[in-house]
C-alpha cells in the first residue's frame, strides 16, 4: 500500500489535521506522489510551500504508515 492509499483511506472522514492532510492529498491525486518514498513526498510537500504544521502531520503520519506496513 502506498502512503497515498493509507492516508486517504484511513483519515478522510476525519476531523482535525490528520483529515485535512489526506482531504488535501485526495483533492492532489493527479500530482501527489503514488510512492512510498518518505523523501519522494516530502519534496513534492516542500515544492507545494506547505506549511510547517502541514510537514508535522505528514511527518506523524509517515510514521504511522511506516509501523503499519511492517505489519503486512
Amino acid at each position: 500500500m502506498t502512503f497515498y492509499q493509507y492516508v486517504t483511506r484511513l483519515y478522510s472522514n476525519e476531523h482535525g489535521p490528520k483529515g485535512d492532510l489526506a482531504r488535501d492529498v485526495r483533492m492532489d491525486w493527479r500530482e501527489f506522489p503514488k510512492s512510498k518514498s518518505y523523501g519522494e513526498i516530502l519534496t513534492y510537500l516542500r515544492s507545494c510551500r506547505a506549511d510547517r504544521a502541514c510537514i508535522d502531520v505528514f511527518e506523524v503520519c509517515w510514521k504511522e504508515y511506516v509501523a503499519s506496513q511492517l505489519g503486512e
